[in-house]
């Protein structure tokens, strides 16, 4: 087991969007200190899986491809962006057909969306869980 000094809550948001007429999914969930971003369409398969994380011995961040999918490094791209951005490790599976640069543009504008959703609400949801109770007025 891995030793942890909190329990920290896992969000997890979903969302569909189409672009040209072509259905594309997401899931981000979001772990005490990471992010898992999924996208994929119909199919629901999982045929890539990248990770990025910030060093501080770099001012871009560190990624790698863990499952090759001929994806020509656009899940290993993506994660990194993201990483940059959220200030986050982040792990990304990109699982559409025929990805041309207008589509993986459209996905990463979706995908930057919807992690900041996800921390809004991760945010709002510890403020509210630390927040001190009313006093009781009897």
């Amino acid at each position: 087991s891995c030793p942890s000094s909190k329990m920290a809550a896992v969000f997890v948001q979903e969302h569909s969007a189409t672009f040209m007429d072509r259905p594309v999914r997401m899931h981000v969930v979001r772990m005490a200190e990471s992010f898992y971003a999924w996208v994929g369409d119909d199919a629901g398969r999982m045929d890539s899986l990248a990770f990025a994380i910030q060093t501080r011995f770099d001012t871009l961040p560190t990624s790698r491809d863990l499952m090759q999918s001929g994806d020509d490094g656009l899940a290993c791209g993506m994660a990194a962006r993201l990483s940059k951005r959220s200030r986050h490790p982040v792990f990304v599976s990109v699982n559409v057909e025929d990805v041309d640069p207008p589509l993986a543009a459209f996905i990463e504008r979706e995908l930057v969306s919807l992690l900041q959703s996800v921390e809004q609400s991760a945010a709002h949801r510890a403020s509210a869980h630390t927040a001190p109770a009313a006093a009781d007025t009897d």
